[in-house]
């Protein structure tokens, strides 16, 4: 008898994350759940998901969806968390945003839904959600996500419009 020989690799649970959840930043491979776990050890943080999502320098870049325990506590939260990770991790594991939520996509079983995450924070769509406990959670995570954008924008060009003109010495 003559064939292929198939072997399927079966994904392990462990805390409720995924352990085949590796994103390739800079060449380096980083889990997120180690990353989660850092993240976790802020003592504000309640809950927290890392996905990664593609990034056309680095290949993919790990970003942070966090839950605060005090949700009036937050103005420095996404500072802190990032410098939580550079002193456990290092700087390769630092996720290139920490977006502040109220809440989470999971399963009725209360499994994040990660690969929804990853979609709304890449632009597409997140496919059968179905599954979730709360669909409205994503519109409101997708509307954080453009608020951030538009206000990284704005800082953006505040800093080009305030840097000195160079030309000075060429006439137009």
């Amino acid at each position: 008898m003559t064939g292929v020989l198939k072997i399927k690799t079966v994904t392990s649970l462990s805390s409720g994350v995924l352990t085949d959840d590796v994103i390739n930043v800079s060449g380096h491979r980083l889990g997120t759940r180690e990353i989660e776990e850092s993240i976790s050890s802020h003592p504000n943080i309640s809950e927290v998901a890392v996905v990664g999502i593609e990034d056309k320098l680095k290949g993919q870049a790990a970003i942070a969806f966090v839950i605060p325990k005090e949700a009036s506590n937050t103005a420095t939260l996404e500072a802190e968390c990032m410098k939580t990770v550079d002193s456990t991790l290092g700087a390769i594991a630092r996720p290139g945003w920490v977006y502040v939520v109220t809440a989470l996509p999971k399963t009725r079983s209360g499994k994040i839904v990660r690969r929804a995450l990853q979609a709304v924070a890449e632009g597409r769509n997140p496919g059968d959600i179905s599954t979730m406990d709360d669909q409205t959670v994503l519109a409101q995570i997708k509307t954080i996500i453009e608020q951030s954008a538009k206000a990284l924008k704005l800082v953006t060009l505040n800093k080009l419009l305030l840097q000195p003109n160079h030309w000075g010495s060429f006439s137009f």
